[in-house]
């Protein structure tokens, strides 16, 4: 979530998204009536839902092909992008988490946004801060950070990111109704921002397997009876009783990173090895470079310590070495 109300209204044609070899080849899929995957609906949500009502319409126009489910997935995508604040994906994101972007010859922009419009109005709301200035009064909000990487932790921990979630209860014809009757693909960012918990990817961080099932299990039972409308809700008997197939998981990396000596500003003469979790398997960078960061501030669900969760990284040294 960013602190300030991000820029849904910028004033450009939503035919220019289309440069974007991403989001052409997914606009492709989807007027051929084809299912998305959920990483190519929410490009194209985070792409269209930033030019405005023509940028929403020309989305619903896209997609309007697609079987009910991928447009019942898309229509939510963009009410909770507005609702919760959120801002466009990265261009390094589309390319290295999501793999949706098969284009190696383009290096793209920070946002596929700013890469096919020139500009990005919304990338001064990520603030830039140094390792050790975050804080409480950060939290919840994006932030960048330029550190020197030292190393990957020792444990990584798989997560579930995408679902299918159904009812296995029936009591009547009522049920029929209910969206959870079949399977419904839920995401880990949608039961995020549903059921207002910003830390929910870390409560899966170095936790056995078992105990992750039950963390889920508990999530997505909330989540049926929020969004479910579920008549059997206010009676124990017939309460829904949800199975659950993981489609998809990522990775969550822990990193050693470290805030560089700022010799001339007498009040970061010292420094100290930091852990960040990072989105993600491998990072391509080598120990000793230096590093940006780009993510959320959050507050670690069992430690209440501030996290810091990177959802991109990349190497400057890299970057100048291109440019």
């Amino acid at each position: 979530m960013s602190e300030e109300t991000p820029n849904y209204n910028i004033p450009e044609d939503p035919d220019k998204l289309f440069k974007c070899s991403a989001i052409r080849s997914i606009a492709v899929k989807a007027r051929l009536g084809r299912p998305l995957k959920y990483e190519e609906a929410k490009l194209l949500a985070y792409s269209f839902t930033f030019l405005g009502v023509d940028g929403r319409k020309k989305l619903f126009d896209v997609v309007k092909g697609c079987p009910e489910e991928t447009i019942r997935m898309i229509e939510h995508m963009v009410v909770n992008i507005r609702l919760h604040r959120h801002l466009p994906v990265s261009c390094a994101r589309v390319k290295r988490d999501w793999l949706v972007c098969r284009d190696l010859s383009c290096l793209g922009r920070i946002t596929p946004l700013q890469h096919c419009l020139g500009f990005d109005p919304n990338l001064k709301l990520v603030k830039q801060v140094r390792l050790d200035e975050l804080h409480a009064g950060l939290i919840n909000k994006y932030v960048k950070v330029d550190a020197q990487f030292c190393g990957m932790g020792k444990s990584s921990s798989q997560v579930p990111y995408t679902l299918v979630a159904r009812c296995v209860k029936y009591v009547g014809d009522v049920c029929g109704k209910c969206r959870f009757a079949q399977e419904t693909l839920v995401s880990l960012s949608v039961l995020r921002d549903d059921l207002r918990q910003p830390n929910l990817l870390l409560s899966f961080c170095d936790v056995k397997q078992a105990k992750a099932e039950r963390i889920l299990h508990r999530y997505v039972q909330r989540f049926v009876e929020i969004n479910g409308r579920c008549a059997g809700m206010f009676y124990p008997p017939h309460k829904p009783k949800i199975a659950i197939r993981i489609q998809s998981g990522k990775i969550i990396t822990p990193l050693y990173v470290l805030q560089p000596l700022d010799s001339s500003d007498p009040k970061h003469v010292t420094t100290r090895q930091r852990t960040v979790y990072y989105l993600g398997a491998d990072p391509e960078v080598n120990p000793g470079d230096m590093v940006r960061l780009v993510g959320r501030v959050l507050e670690h669900p069992r430690t209440a310590k501030i996290t810091f969760f990177v959802t991109v990284l990349e190497s400057l040294e890299r970057k100048e070495t291109r440019q």
